[in-house]
């Protein structure tokens, strides 16, 4: 589901410099058995020019429609558009 937002929101505001990555603690190695998983997939989506930031934390932030809601064992980015 992240791949796919991503994908359609660069196509839609163009390409991306970079963002931030928050990710439930229960994720990362606890998940996929080793890490840099999400970046990479994230890196294969925005190209290797694009750079993040970001931390492990017990409980995320995100939008549902549009409400804001603390969310549990998910990841929520922040994309930051090159603004060309």
């Amino acid at each position: 589901e992240l791949l796919r937002r991503t994908a359609a929101y660069t196509e839609m505001a163009g390409p991306c410099a970079g963002g931030l990555l928050v990710s439930c603690t229960g994720r990362g190695t606890h998940l996929y058995g080793e890490s840099g998983v999400e970046t990479a997939a994230l890196r294969d989506v925005l190209g290797k020019d694009a750079h993040f930031s970001g931390w492990f934390a017990n409980g995320e932030i995100g939008r549902v429609g549009w409400r804001s809601f603390v969310h549990t064992f998910t990841s929520s980015l922040a994309l930051f558009p090159t603004g060309k």
